[in-house]
């Protein structure tokens, strides 16, 4: 008989995503990124650039580390689940956004912290975010809620620090700066964008038994034709002369 194949299983590689579902979510967060980059510019009256840049999951411990020191950190809502996600918005941005807002030609800024004003000039933005992420993320049935800044201390609170997260994140270029936005789901959400993501990837890419039949019936009627042709070459004419029949 044929004896078993025993592969040692890698626990640090549970939960990752698969292809199927990567390919699913770089398609849903591509179109989020389109959309946010046609809105936000037409908005703001320049050029504004989003491009999606990974998808993984990773603990949110780790994302955390990832995130500077001087930060715009947000808790968004995400209903019917009641669960809270984690946006955060490099604040490099921040200065050419609210330049633009109050009138200005988008210029770069000290990184410092945000005045009031300043704050809710920004909220509004992340609003913008929230409104593009529930239209591009419709398939997955979840809405998104800008609910409140939060300071650094209070992040690691929203979710378990040992909890893994679906983590994505982009890059958005405006002619006077460039930052990240990054987003942490907690594992809840992770898991139903997950599932809900490769069976919807699956019924699309998936044919039924008679439309398979079909389209085997319907190859097997294809003619293809072609052609054999040699390269050029010289030949003298007492050796055509001389051709026989199995030459």
């Amino acid at each position: 008989g044929i004896e078993p194949t025993v592969v040692a299983y890698n626990f640090g590689r549970a939960g990752q995503i698969s292809n199927d579902q990567l390919r699913a979510i770089s398609m849903l967060n591509d179109l989020f990124a389109r959309n946010l980059t046609h809105n936000l510019a037409a908005w703001l009256r320049c050029r504004f650039q989003v491009n999606l840049v990974s998808a993984e999951q990773i603990p949110f411990s780790e994302f955390l580390m990832r995130i500077p020191e001087i930060s715009y950190v947000t808790s968004v809502r995400l209903e019917p689940l009641g669960a809270l996600s984690v946006l955060q918005l490099d604040l490099a941005l921040a200065p050419p956004i609210i330049d633009l807002l109050l009138g200005g030609e988008g210029k770069q800024g000290p990184l410092r912290e945000l005045t009031d004003i300043e704050e809710a000039i920004l909220g509004s933005v992340v609003e913008i975010i929230c409104r593009e992420l529930t239209a591009a993320w419709q398939s997955v049935e979840l809405s998104f809620s800008f609910e409140r800044r939060q300071m650094q201390t209070q992040v690691a609170r929203i979710i378990s620090v040992n909890e893994k997260t679906l983590c994505i994140t982009f890059e958005i270029r405006m002619p006077e700066g460039s930052g990240l936005l990054n987003l942490a789901f907690p594992a809840v959400v992770a898991n139903t964008i997950l599932r809900r993501l490769t069976s919807d990837w699956g019924r699309r890419h998936r044919h039924a038994s008679d439309t398979r039949n079909q389209i085997q019936t319907s190859a097997k009627h294809i003619r293809l034709g072609g052609s054999v042709q040699l390269p050029t070459f010289r030949i003298a004419a007492r050796e055509i002369e001389s051709l026989r029949p199995g030459q």
